[in-house]
């Protein structure tokens, strides 16, 4: 399993700073988060020569960029006009130049007057309008399960509609799950002919309110999850997401959920060789 960490964890570090502390606490990879002024200096904004620069950093370093994670979501028009098709195409240069396979999107929210019908539109849509761009790059799109595209059977039906290699899913359990769209195994055995990449973080769920929590402390069945995805022999990255405050420094919780994942995985595999 090749596992990774959002910047969110980590915003005020540099790319260099970002890519030791992965290195230096185990991880394969790390997930930057741009649109969000984070220190590592990836942004759609970044001129041709310090992206030349960021390339040559990436690519002598220990581990790697899994992927790049957007702000871009088309299903609401007033969001769309800041977030929508224009800056996917210019974040999907952005990985492109820089060598990054995956591109992490949101479907979004309907706008206000939409039906759900019409805000499933406006996204295959959309994403039709990017996705040979992708290719061309070398970048996939992958839609996280969030929002009203928690269903897993939604979207499906959004992968089965637009059928394009460059299209696929990253497969964050959590939100099906507190969605009330079943458990980890069940949003997997849907999703799973298009997962490319996979968010994992824990929690206490109460309605819409969540309490993040140390992996394993929660409600989210992170054993099955590395189950799921090593039977499938999935090569994409598992990746940290933590946006809220936490009481230890990044340095000691980014170690500490890494050593019980891993454990998870020993385990999963010691089963499997031993049934």
């Amino acid at each position: 399993m090749q596992y990774a960490f959002m910047t969110f964890s980590t915003p005020q570090l540099t790319l260099p700073q970002c890519l030791t502390l992965a290195s230096t606490l185990g991880y394969d990879a790390i997930e930057p988060r741009i649109d969000s002024d984070h220190a590592h200096g990836i942004q759609v904004q970044t001129p041709a020569s310090q992206r030349a620069e960021l390339r040559r950093q990436l690519d002598d370093a220990p581990v790697r960029v899994g992927c790049l994670a957007t702000s871009v979501r088309f299903a609401d028009p007033q969001i769309a006009r800041d977030f929508g098709v224009d800056h996917a195409r210019r974040s999907i240069d952005l990985a492109g130049d820089l060598g990054v396979p995956c591109l992490r999107i949101f479907g979004g929210v309907a706008g206000e007057g939409l039906s759900e019908a019409q805000a499933f539109d406006r996204v295959a849509d959309a994403l039709s309008a990017i996705a040979d761009d992708a290719a061309q790059r070398d970048v996939t799109l992958c839609v996280e399960t969030h929002d009203q595209w928690s269903d897993p059977a939604r979207m499906a039906r959004l992968m089965s509609r637009l059928d394009h290699p460059a299209v696929a899913v990253t497969w964050d359990f959590l939100h099906p799950q507190r969605h009330g769209f079943g458990s980890p195994a069940e949003s997997f055995a849907i999703l799973k002919p298009w997962i490319r990449h996979a968010h994992f973080h824990d929690a206490l769920i109460d309605g819409d309110q969540l309490t993040l929590m140390p992996i394993g402390e929660g409600e989210v069945d992170h054993r099955i999850a590395i189950e799921l995805l090593l039977d499938a022999n999935y090569d994409g990255c598992f990746s940290g997401e933590w946006t809220r405050p936490r009481s230890k420094p990044a340095e000691q919780y980014l170690a500490d959920d890494l050593a019980v994942l891993r454990r998870y995985e020993t385990e999963c595999s010691t089963t499997k060789a031993n049934p």
